[in-house]
């Protein structure tokens, strides 16, 4: 089976070109995410940490992705496993900034 040729992406100054199996994407770094849902679809925002105070934090968006609820079940699974091995290697998270479950922070010394 033939390889893909790479795609072109349009991309501004302040996003990188990554390469794999001949595809572009962009890639983000995010530090920040907002998760919203309709009876169709969920759509996980991914930010950065913009102007900041001792009380507030700004976040400035990156990129939205949409997902099925299928694919947001997959991509839960996904990421527990991902983090499983993470931690197996890296040693346990630091618990700043952590959800609680009622999905505030905590403020937990790290």
């Amino acid at each position: 089976m033939p390889t893909a040729k790479p795609t072109a992406i349009k991309l501004d100054g302040t996003q990188k070109q990554v390469f794999r199996d001949d595809v572009q994407y962009p890639n983000f770094y995010s530090n920040v995410f907002g998760i919203g849902s309709t009876p169709f679809d969920v759509s996980i925002v991914f930010a950065q940490v913009g102007k900041a105070t001792q009380t507030e934090i700004e976040a400035v968006p990156v990129v939205k992705v949409t997902l099925s609820p299928e694919q947001v079940a997959n991509l839960v699974k996904a990421l527990t496993v991902t983090l499983t091995t993470y931690v197996e290697g890296n040693g346990l998270l630091r618990h700043g900034g952590a959800l609680n479950f009622e999905g505030q922070t905590e403020s937990k010394p790290s």
